[in-house]
């Protein structure tokens, strides 16, 4: 029987929730964070340092064993170029999915750096009673359903219609708001006039007060991305990226714009 496996990206106190639910479900749990001593390290059946030697043995461990490689979160790209994955659950406190496509871009030749003026323009669009917190110095905007110094419970299941923490109506997931917004109908969209790159990828509800990101839809986004530097017409150094991911009720989106290294 083919073994499925999930990374989770963090070892904290949700990476323990987030571990118990891979186990629940069977899969292969591997776990990355730069932490030795970690919640989630005093779990596990192996404990690696060493990528290539993680890489070398993963297919020898079973459903419902837990590998942890100690390592920074950085090494995420490289982890999902060699193993497939379910699913990717980001418990940690940076923007996993905009890390990922940097990193991704950084090994085709390009920085993204920070974009203020993207972000400040965005920003004077979104609807504010979405509008948590804007950073424009550091090229990234958060929304959310929650205000400031609302505290969402961890067993929340995030219905889609209406806040029961809250007692706020939420007559759109911040989703699709995004998808509204930024005219997609997938997770990925180049606009040649704008000459931005769109991204939007949904956290999952995979259980109460747990959400992850599907695998498959990963990957298709890292083809597409590659595809993009190989085969646009827009000259790479003109191009912006949006970067989001969100559920139905928050999301965090960074701004980007490219530049050659060297």
């Amino acid at each position: 029987m083919l073994i499925k496996n999930i990374l989770i990206a963090g070892g904290g106190h949700f990476g323990k929730k987030s571990i118990i639910y891979g186990q629940k479900k069977r899969y292969r749990i591997l776990v990355i964070d730069n932490n030795p001593n970690c919640f989630a390290a005093g779990l596990v059946n192996a404990t690696y340092r060493d990528v290539g030697n993680l890489l070398e043995d993963f297919e020898n461990y079973s459903a419902q064993e837990i590998i942890f490689l100690n390592y920074d979160i950085s090494i995420t790209l490289q982890i999902l170029e060699q193993i497939r994955f379910e699913y990717i659950i980001p418990v940690v406190p940076v923007h996993l999915i905009a890390q990922i496509v940097k990193d991704l871009f950084r090994n085709n030749g390009y920085e993204l750096n920070k974009n203020e003026p993207l972000t400040r323009k965005v920003a004077t669009k979104i609807n504010p009673d979405l509008l948590l917190n804007q950073i424009i110095s550091k090229g990234v905007i958060y929304l959310s359903y929650a205000k400031e110094n609302e505290i969402c419970p961890e067993n929340c299941s995030s219905p889609p219609n209406y806040c029961p923490n809250h007692k706020r109506n939420k007559p759109i997931t911040v989703t699709d708001y995004l998808k509204d917004m930024f005219k997609m109908t997938s997770i990925y969209r180049v606009d040649p006039q704008e000459k931005i790159i769109y991204i939007i990828m949904n956290s999952l509800q995979l259980e109460a007060g747990l959400g992850g990101l599907k695998g498959s839809e990963i990957y298709t986004l890292l083809s597409n991305i590659l595809n993009t530097l190989k085969t646009t017409k827009i000259p790479i150094n003109q191009i912006e990226l949006i970067i989001s991911t969100s559920c139905n009720c928050h999301a965090v989106i960074n701004f980007y714009d490219v530049v050659p290294i060297g």
